[in-house]
C-alpha cells in the first residue's frame, strides 16, 4: 500500500486577525497547536498557540488554555518563556502570542549528546533560577522535562535556556479558587519519568514535586539515561513494588565522561529523595549546594569562584615626556637655528595659525563643519560615530538644516548600518519629522520599524520606561505614515497602555502618574479600534474592562459601571454565557454592586447587581 501524501496545514500562509501571517507549523500537542507567525504590526516573529477545535467545547480545557495565559502574565524573567498577548477570536478560537525562540530543546541536546560539563552546569543554574522565579510567586510548574526546555544561543556565543509549557502549572494563591478547582487533590498530571511520588499517588503537592523533577532532569542531563527503568516505574506507579526498595542504578552517575563528584552525586540524589520530607526543601537551597560543588568551581559557574578569580589589578604608566620631545622643544630648536628674524617670525606665524585652526576645528561648530567637510573632499571620512556626534550637537544648537544635510549623507552612504540600533532609529526620526525631503515618510517607516525593536527588546528586559518612550516615538512615526491604518494604531494604543501598567507594577509607587496615562492610551485604543468592530471585537471588550479596571482604581464608580456594561454588551455579543470573559465581567458587576451597596447608593446598586443576575 502507497503512504498516503501528507496534507498541508490550511491555516499555513493565512492571515490571523489581520495581523499574524502564519508561516508555518512549529508542533502539535494534544491540547493544540504551535505556529511560527509574522507579527506584522510589531515587525517580529512571534510563535501563535491555537487550542484544537474539538476542545473548544470543553470548558475545562479553555480554563486550563486561558490559565496558562494568566500565569505566564504574571511571570517576567529571562529563563521563564513570556507571554505576549492572549485573546478570543470572535469565533471562540482561543489564542496565545508567545516570543519566537530560535533553538532547540533540551531532550534534542542530551538525544545528540552534545552538553559538555560547563555547558550543562550553565542550563541547569538557569532553570534553578526560573523555578526560583516560579515558586517566588506561588507557581508549582509540575511538567518539568528537557523537553520543556528551550535552549537558545545569542549573537555572542551566550546560551541561555528558557522553561516552558505552563498548560498544568498550579497556582497556590488562595486566592484564584477558580484556579485551584482545576487541580484539586487526586488529579494526576505530568510526564511520568519525571513526576514525584505524591504525583503519582495522586496527593498533595508543593514545590519540592518540581525539585523531584528537577533531580530526575540533572540525573538524565549528567548520564543521559533516567533513574527508572521503565519495569520499575510501572510497578511503583500500580504498587506492585515498594516505593523505597525499588533502587535508582546510581552507577551511570560514575561512568565516564561525567565521573562527578561525591557532592554532585549528593545534590542529585538528595533532590530525588522519594521521601518528600528528605529532599531538599527550596529550590535557593538546591541551588546554594549545587554552586558549592567541585563542579562548579572547575567550570567557573560558582559565584565563589567568580569572585575569586576577578582580582583587581592596577597598571602603572610610564610617562617619557623627557624621552619624547613636545612642540616646545621644536618651537626652541627653530628659534635656535641659524637663520634671519624673519624666518623665525614667519615659523612663529604658521604655528600660531596652525594652533588658531586647531582650536577652531575643535571649539566651534562651524569649525567642526569645516573640518568635516575638508576630511570628506580628501576622501578620508572621519569615524561613523564623530559624523553622527556632530549632526546631533548641530541639531540641538537648533542648526536642523545642517544638521538634516549630513544625516541625509550619512544615509545615501549607507554607513548608518554599521551603528546601533537607537542612534540609528534617533536619526529616522528626526528625517522624518523635518519634513524637508521628498521621502519623510519612508523614513517614518523605517523609524517605525526599529523604534518597534527597541521597544520589544526594552520591554523583555523589563526596562519598561525605555519602552514607554521606544513605543511613543515608534507611534508618532507612525502617525505619519501618509496610509494610516486605524486597527493598526489602535493596537498600538493598547499595547502601550500595558507597558505603563508594567511599568506602576515594577515601580509602585514611583510611577503613580501611569493611571492617568494608560487611562488615556487606552481611551484613544478605544476610539480607533471602535472603527472596525467586527475584527476588532476582543480587543474593544479587553479595552473597555481595562477601563473599567483603571475606574476601580480611582474609585470613579460611576465611570466603572459604564464601562463594565458596555464590556458586557459587547461580550454578549462575542461569547456564550458561560464563557471565562462573561463570567470576568459578571464577578466585576457583582463587586461594583457591594461597593455602591457600602457608599449606601441603593439604586446603582440594585442596577448593577440586575446587570450581574440577568445573565446567571
Amino acid at each position: 500500500m502507497e503512504n498516503a501524501t501528507p496534507q498541508p496545514n490550511p491555516l499555513v500562509g493565512t492571515l490571523f486577525l489581520e495581523r499574524f501571517l502564519i508561516e508555518s507549523s512549529i508542533g502539535t500537542g494534544g491540547a493544540g497547536s504551535v505556529y511560527k507567525c509574522f507579527d506584522q504590526l510589531l515587525n517580529r516573529p512571534v510563535a501563535l498557540k491555537l487550542l484544537h477545535q474539538e476542545n473548544l467545547d470543553s470548558d475545562e480545557k479553555l480554563d486550563r488554555f486561558q490559565r496558562e495565559a494568566q500565569l505566564l502574565n504574571q511571570l517576567s524573567h529571562p529563563n521563564v518563556m513570556s507571554v505576549y498577548s492572549f485573546g478570543v477570536t470572535p469565533d471562540w478560537q482561543p489564542y496565545l502570542v508567545l516570543p519566537y525562540v530560535e533553538g532547540s530543546s533540551l531532550a534534542r541536546s542530551i538525544e545528540d549528546h552534545c552538553l559538555d560539563l560547563n555547558l550543562a552546569i550553565s542550563i541547569l543554574l538557569n532553570i534553578c533560577d526560573a523555578l526560583i522565579h516560579l515558586h517566588n510567586h506561588g507557581i508549582i510548574h509540575r511538567d518539568l522535562k528537557p523537553g520543556n526546555i528551550m535552549i537558545t544561543t545569542n549573537e555572542n556565543g551566550t546560551v541561555t535556556a528558557q522553561l516552558v509549557d505552563f498548560g498544568i502549572a498550579k497556582s497556590t494563591s488562595t486566592t484564584r479558587a477558580d484556579i485551584q478547582k482545576l487541580t484539586a487533590t487526586g488529579e494526576i498530571f505530568g510526564s511520568p519519568s519525571y513526576m514525584s511520588p505524591e504525583q503519582w499517588r495522586g496527593g498533595q503537592i508543593d514545590y519540592r514535586t518540581d525539585i523531584y523533577s528537577f533531580g530526575v532532569l540533572m540525573y538524565e542531563v549528567f548520564s543521559a539515561k533516567l533513574p527508572w527503568t521503565v519495569e520499575n516505574l510501572v510497578a511503583v506507579m500500580l504498587d506492585k513494588a515498594d516505593l523505597k526498595a525499588t533502587p535508582l542504578y546510581n552507577h551511570a552517575l560514575d561512568e565516564k565522561p561525567v565521573n562527578l563528584s561525591t557532592e554532585m552525586k549528593g545534590v542529585v540524589l538528595k533532590a530525588m529523595e522519594l521521601d518528600i520530607s528528605k529532599r531538599f526543601q527550596t529550590m535557593i537551597e538546591l541551588k546554594k549546594k549545587l554552586l558549592e560543588t567541585p563542579e562548579c568551581f572547575r567550570t567557573g559557574n560558582s559565584d565563589t569562584m567568580t569572585i575569586n578569580r576577578v582580582k583587581s589589578s592596577s597598571t602603572t604608566i610610564e610617562h617619557a615626556n623627557s624621552k619624547n620631545p613636545g612642540s616646545s622643544f621644536i618651537v626652541w630648536r627653530v628659534g635656535i637655528l641659524p637663520a634671519s628674524r624673519v624666518l623665525t617670525l614667519i615659523a612663529f606665524i604658521f604655528i600660531l595659525a596652525a594652533s588658531s585652526l586647531a582650536w577652531y576645528t575643535k571649539n566651534t561648530l562651524d569649525g567642526k563643519l569645516f573640518w568635516l567637510k575638508t576630511r570628506l573632499i580628501l576622501n578620508s571620512p572621519p569615524a561613523v560615530s564623530q559624523q553622527i556626534e556632530l549632526a546631533n550637537e548641530l541639531y540641538s544648537n537648533k542648526r536642523e538644516s545642517d544638521a538634516v544635510a549630513l544625516y541625509l549623507c550619512l544615509d545615501n552612504s549607507s554607513v548608518l548600518k554599521q551603528v546601533d540600533s537607537r542612534s540609528a532609529a534617533l536619526i529616522m526620526n528626526r528625517l522624518a519629522e523635518s519634513g524637508d525631503s521628498d521621502n519623510s515618510k519612508l523614513y517614518a517607516r523605517r523609524a517605525l520599524d526599529l523604534f518597534d525593536q527597541l521597544s520589544h527588546r526594552a520591554e523583555k528586559e523589563n526596562k519598561f520606561g525605555a519602552a514607554i518612550e521606544y513605543a511613543k516615538l515608534a507611534l508618532q512615526n507612525r502617525q505619519r505614515e501618509s496610509q494610516r491604518n486605524s486597527t493598526l494604531e489602535g493596537l498600538a494604543h493598547f499595547h502601550l497602555s500595558q507597558l505603563y501598567e508594567k511599568e506602576r507594577e515594577q515601580e509602585k509607587t514611583k510611577a503613580p502618574h501611569n493611571v492617568t496615562l494608560e487611562k488615556q492610551s487606552y481611551t484613544e485604543a478605544l476610539k480607533l479600534l471602535q472603527r472596525d468592530l467586527k475584527a476588532n471585537l476582543p480587543y474593544v471588550i479587553m479595552t473597555e474592562y481595562n477601563l473599567a479596571l483603571l475606574c476601580a482604581s480611582q474609585k470613579q464608580l460611576d465611570e466603572e459601571l459604564e464601562h463594565l456594561e458596555k464590556a458586557l454588551k459587547l461580550a454578549k455579543k462575542a461569547y456564550s454565557v458561560k464563557h471565562p470573559t462573561v463570567s470576568i465581567i459578571l464577578k466585576s458587576l457583582e463587586e461594583l454592586a457591594h461597593k455602591y451597596q457600602i457608599k449606601g447608593d441603593t439604586n446603582k446598586s440594585g442596577y448593577a447587581f440586575g446587570l450581574a443576575r440577568s445573565e446567571r
